[in-house]
């Protein structure tokens, strides 16, 4: 259905809020225009909101080929390390973010699944 990107200036943070279900095709496409565009601002922590989420048509092949996309872009714009808050408060989208957490791994991306929003964001904030 939708992944809608949101900027924080303030906080050094973007969210991406899945809602509905959601195809590999379609996140593609949605993190493509968000990380080619003019919105994100290299080196930006990330929040994750799966709460909402329907991710019943989401591979392993998919979270593989996902996570290699997003670590190329950020190797080419130089980022060595961002943080990426998961929140994942249901069973599917919990264990799905953590296999990508799993894929993610050597990535620039250091990221935790958290069932609790207010965790995940109290630690994307923490240095």
């Amino acid at each position: 259905m939708a992944i809608i990107f949101t900027v924080n200036l303030r906080r050094n943070y973007f969210v991406s809020k899945y809602e509905g279900r959601i195809s590999y095709a379609e996140a593609l496409d949605k993190w493509k225009n968000f990380l080619e565009g003019k919105e994100w601002v290299p080196g930006q922590n990330e929040f994750v909101d799966l709460s909402k989420a329907q991710l019943n048509e989401v591979t392993v092949e998919d979270l593989m080929n996902l996570a290699s996309y997003i670590e190329d872009i950020y190797i080419k714009n130089s980022i060595e390390k961002i943080k990426v808050a998961v929140y994942a408060p249901n069973d599917l989208p919990f264990g799905i973010a953590r296999m990508y957490s799993a894929y993610a791994d050597e990535s620039p991306e250091l990221v935790h699944v958290f069932r609790d929003k207010e965790e995940a964001i109290r630690w994307l904030l923490t240095e």
